[in-house]
């Protein structure tokens, strides 16, 4: 390649390369590899394009989990931008990702390699992360199989540790959800602590806002509101402009038997700091009506719970709420609609992972029980 070809090659090389760093930035890249003729020294048959997806779509699983929070981007390491490509083609790629470097396209790294060794499957996990609020670093385990595990369950089992070090909050949250039902929350544990361990302890810290939120919902889910009460309290100390811990509280104090303390946070949040988020906001409104009706006010609670629909048509629990709302008024007809209304939704997005109503219905009067929502999420709700 003469000079002049050269020249040519680099200028635009260097050109989409800026143009990637901007698209690409906060991306994570992912890879998998396995030892040459792995698959008939392990007895499988499975082929290694099929494990880099499976990897691949562990980590998608967790990114796609409903959250207030952008998720990470996850990139197959054969994606190349066409200025590398370029930079490939003129053989001068090093250059080109020292330029990467420098414009600011510094994307996680994830890799599986799964060998034998001494008979034994291995999966080497490897990588680097930048973290939220911290570095994350350089990081690296090897885990084996389990005892009747297939290879398949393995690959995603290493793929959720990789996605634990790259992004904590996100598998933290991923496997809530995962576990809501069976409540084995111990994995929720060990990533949750994991992330305060690594954050620095200062005053005020979103990210311990975060994980404090996520630990207050499984506490509720372990039919704990006294210890989830504390945990809200704790993060919205930790960040005063989070208003998710602010909607929990809430929640909480409702669950346990103080409404007046719930009709305050809620009516402070939506005069002093309203949510931007419509369904935050619709939520807010919702819990301040069954703060409001648990106080015998049906005349507001009927009132707050017209803005909530009005700005979250698709709260299906607001529209339930309302329903019993208009039942204590008694307006039957009323009722019968809005519950109706409540059950034709239902597959609609309802709310967001980390939001105690998604999981909970609002408590009914005189009771305490922790009772759990009908109504959830689709299963493949996508928020990208």
């Amino acid at each position: 390649m003469d000079l002049m070809t050269l020249t040519a090659v680099l200028f635009a090389a260097v050109s989409l390369l800026g143009v990637d760093a901007v698209i690409n930035s906060g991306s994570v890249s992912v890879e998998v590899r396995t030892a040459p003729q792995l698959s008939k020294q392990a007895n499988w048959s499975v082929d290694d394009a099929t494990l880099d997806q499976e990897f691949e779509n562990q980590l998608d699983r967790v990114a796609l989990t409903p959250s207030i929070i952008n998720p990470p981007e996850i990139k197959p390491d054969s994606e190349r931008s066409v200025g590398m490509a370029l930079a490939e083609a003129a053989r001068v790629d090093g250059v080109a990702r020292a330029l990467q470097a420098t414009l600011g396209y510094r994307p996680d790294r994830l890799r599986l390699a799964i060998y034998v060794e001494d008979g034994e499957i291995q999966g080497l996990i490897t990588g680097n992360g930048h973290g939220t609020g911290y570095m994350v670093g350089n990081f690296r385990a090897i885990l084996k199989p389990e005892k009747g595990e297939s290879i398949l369950s393995f690959v995603r089992r290493c793929a959720l540790w990789g996605s634990s070090q790259l992004a904590p909050y996100f598998t933290a949250l991923y496997l809530l959800r995962t576990h809501a039902d069976d409540g084995n929350f111990v994995s929720v544990d060990e990533v949750t602590n994991q992330t305060m361990a690594r954050l620095p302890n200062t005053p005020v810290s979103a990210d311990r806002a975060l994980s404090q939120n996520l630990q207050g919902i499984v506490a509720l889910l372990r039919n704990d509101p006294t210890t989830a009460a504390a945990k809200f309290d704790a993060a919205m100390a930790s960040d005063p402009n989070d208003p998710v811990p602010v909607l929990n509280a809430a929640f909480t104090q409702l669950q346990l038997g103080y409404p007046a303390l719930a009709d305050g946070l809620m009516e402070r949040l939506v005069t002093e700091h309203p949510p931007t988020n419509k369904v935050l906001l619709a939520t807010a409104y919702m819990t301040w009506a069954a703060a409001v009706a648990e106080q015998n006010d049906l005349v507001q609670a009927d009132h707050l719970l017209t803005l909530a629909t009005q700005i979250n048509p698709n709260s299906d629990a607001a529209f339930e709420l309302w329903a019993d709302v208009k039942l204590r008024q008694g307006d039957q007809k009323a009722a019968d609609a809005l519950h109706r209304r409540a059950l034709e939704g239902a597959t609609t997005f309802e709310n967001y992972a980390e939001v105690a109503s998604l999981y909970f219905r609002i408590p009914e009067r005189g009771t305490k029980t922790i009772a759990r929502s009908q109504f959830t999420n689709p299963a493949l709700a996508n928020l990208r």
